[in-house]
């Protein structure tokens, strides 16, 4: 965020990587199982990280409040078009070249059509055309196979194309709130008293 802040552009990856974390604590009750299960095992390793997701938590949320208008500028949209650029074009370029190879083949074929089978030329064209065909044919399954990649792609970063960045900040309320009641916990059980 503080990269952004400062008035940079954020890269594909840095952009993603608000999604990961918005995916990642999103199930706030997994987070809570993993806490309990933690606290059977390590408590003390269970406060360390309680007090480390306090400050990252804080952290997170005094960026936010202090810099929400800049933040909420970031075109998650234009940064997934952008990175969407190169599978988008290689698979455009192909089928522009298996669609002349078509025409071309087409047109031979049409040629074809109306000439005598013993016309000397009728050959060499039958030849052409098959060779076009042949040709057309390898770039018509790179075309699909380029296609499949950009519309995976397409899908797979969906998420992010309309995230909305107020997400983290939830986010890092909900974290807040966590640790905070994970170490009044802690503290209870440490004096004696129970959860």
């Amino acid at each position: 965020m503080a990269k952004f802040i400062n008035g940079n552009l954020l890269t594909f990856d840095e952009a993603w990587e608000f999604l990961v974390a918005y995916r990642s604590y999103i199930d706030t009750p997994s987070l809570v199982n993993n806490a309990e299960e933690l606290a059977h095992q390590n408590i003390d390793c269970l406060y360390s990280s309680a007090q480390e997701l306090l400050l990252a938590s804080a952290t997170t949320m005094q960026i936010f409040e202090d810099s929400e208008e800049r933040l909420s500028q970031i075109d998650f949209k234009t940064i997934c078009n952008q990175h969407l650029q190169p599978f988008d074009k290689a698979w455009r370029s192909v089928s522009d070249e298996a669609n002349k190879l078509w025409r071309e083949s087409s047109a031979i074929s049409n040629r074809l059509d109306y000439m005598d089978y013993s016309d000397p030329k009728f050959q060499a064209l039958d030849k052409e055309c098959d060779a076009l065909r042949a040709n057309y044919n390898t770039k018509k399954k790179e075309y699909e196979e380029l296609y499949a990649a950009y519309k995976a792609e397409l899908e797979r970063i969906a998420g992010l194309n309309y995230f909305d960045i107020a997400l983290i900040n939830i986010i890092a309320i909900r974290l807040h709130c966590m640790a905070e009641n994970i170490i009044r916990d802690i503290d209870r059980i440490k004096k004696g008293g129970s959860v």
